[in-house]
């Protein structure tokens, strides 16, 4: 298996990404992790420098201001290695459920972009918190930090390699090898743009759809219930609080 560069922002959030960075080391295959941190407090810090300690982390990254998502996975894909092929954005929040997940999507990969998650079945087009591409192709294209900020930066970069000819595709059932709990981080709204285009005229044909992919059943990764529980009432203290504040 070729060596793929694993990209990770890290914003706050300090027990998602505990626990993301825990099941992820179960991992099987040629990767290493790039951890890029966007201005978080101390005590996420603090925790990221620990597991660079403990040899979880292969590469961490402190900037001294929040890049967002499109300028931090810039900067961070700078520093993948030489002999890296694939670059795979992964959001940290997330929880890896099969040793073989990596493998599996590397299977299955072709030229350009094999994600998780359909975002709209309009036209297919992918969700981007774990986004497998080839490393060339995304030095190249890369993501447009100055136009988005956050959402509609992986449409725009997937549409614009679909229309070059590369293959976009989206792995529509992937809770057998990953679940993403989604929402984690502190966003600030004012740092959400708007989409500048006709989203539905972004595409110029479907993108492909692969149902699920087979891992190794023997390869399951026992889970932590009690972060379920975390993350529980985690959601409903967010929903309270949107509440208070309408």
């Amino acid at each position: 298996m070729e060596k793929v560069s694993i990209v990770m922002l890290t914003y706050n959030a300090p027990r998602y990404i505990k626990h993301t960075l825990n099941t992820l080391a179960k991992t099987n295959g040629n990767y290493e992790l790039i951890v890029f941190d966007n201005d978080s407090k101390e005590k996420t810090k603090k925790l990221l420098n620990k597991y660079k300690k403990i040899g979880k982390i292969d590469k961490l990254v402190f900037s001294n201001k929040n890049l967002l998502f499109a300028g931090g996975n810039n900067e961070a894909v700078k520093y993948a290695s030489e002999d890296s092929k694939y670059i795979l954005l992964l959001n940290s929040d997330v929880e890896i459920r099969n040793r073989s997940w990596l493998e599996k999507m590397m299977n299955i990969h072709k030229l350009g972009v094999t994600a998780c998650q359909v975002c709209s079945y309009d036209d297919n087009r992918p969700d981007g918190w774990c986004l497998l591409v080839d490393k060339d192709l995304y030095l190249r294209y890369q993501l447009n930090s100055k136009k988005f900020t956050w959402f509609y930066s992986i449409s725009d970069f997937c549409s614009r390699l679909q229309n070059d000819g590369y293959s976009i595709q989206t792995i529509e059932y992937y809770n057998n090898f990953i679940y993403h709990f989604g929402g984690s981080s502190e966003i600030n709204p004012k740092y959400i743009s708007n989409c500048p285009f006709n989203i539905n005229n972004l595409f110029k044909h479907k993108c492909e759809i692969v149902n699920k992919i087979n891992v190794y059943e023997n390869d399951k990764i026992a889970r932590n219930y009690f972060f379920y529980l975390y993350n529980f009432f985690e959601k409903i203290k967010k929903k309270l609080k949107r509440i208070l504040r309408s």
